[in-house]
């Protein structure tokens, strides 16, 4: 989901998938890179959307839940964010 919303953000992929060496290395590099690659106009919670969606480890990456409840995501399609979340709660 990350790389898919960094993609519709940016108009292009987070890390160079041709080479899959300097890909891994990228991924290695996080923050570090990625946050280098972000548009310098998004706001800070267009950003921890990102950073959550897109941490290389499983663990610490965001669940749907943390996704459709992130600040950002509700600003900009509040009434659809606000179905989702009632339907994850619900269980």
């Amino acid at each position: 989901m990350g790389v898919s919303l960094y993609i519709m953000l940016h108009r292009r992929f987070p890390f160079h998938f041709r080479d899959r060496e300097q890909m891994l290395a990228e991924i290695a590099d996080y923050p570090a890179y990625i946050r280098g690659r972000y548009r310098k106009d998004l706001g800070e919670e267009a950003t921890a959307l990102l950073d959550g969606m897109l941490h290389p480890e499983e663990k610490d990456r965001w669940t749907v839940k943390q996704v459709v409840g992130s600040g950002w995501l509700a600003a900009t399609a509040p009434q659809g964010t606000a179905a989702v979340a009632a339907k994850l709660d619900a269980g």
